[in-house]
């Protein structure tokens, strides 16, 4: 397989000027790879692209990009302590063999991030990965 040449890209995310945490970035160029990084406790990431199933890299192919940022969190105001926990309790309900009741399922996330950066028809924000230089993306997004 002939994977193009990847460069480091890394950048930050804040959210209303605070860092945002634990959210998913995707760089896309509507090419059947994308490049992909999970921000830290100061909205730094680092991205890399999956070639293959087997093929992955660290950094990106020097191109154009599309940019979503995406963090989905538990609804109604659920902690995700309480939503991993009642996740763990259905997975060894359902191990043990024990009936499931509805009220055991748990209810799905909710995306937290405005459709215009987190949606990818939405998204206003761009990348461009340039080969031979520093490749540093802040993403300051608002929630309004």
């Amino acid at each position: 397989m002939d994977v193009p040449p990847t460069v480091d890209v890394k950048g930050t995310v804040t959210l209303d000027s605070s860092p945002l945490t634990d959210a998913d970035v995707i760089f896309f160029d509507g090419t059947q790879y994308t490049a992909f990084g999970k921000t830290d406790g100061t909205g730094r990431f680092t991205l890399k692209t999956r070639f293959s199933s087997e093929v992955m890299e660290s950094g990106a192919p020097a191109r154009e990009y599309r940019v979503t940022v995406s963090k989905m969190i538990p609804p109604n105001g659920m902690s995700e302590e309480d939503y991993q926990a009642q996740k763990l309790a259905l997975r060894a309900k359902r191990e043990s063999g024990e009936k499931i009741l509805n009220s055991d399922y748990l209810p799905s996330k909710i995306e937290s991030i405005p459709a215009k950066y987190s949606v990818a028809s939405q998204t206003t924000l761009k990348a461009n990965v340039k080969a031979n230089q520093e490749n540093d993306f802040p993403f300051p997004l608002t929630s309004k």
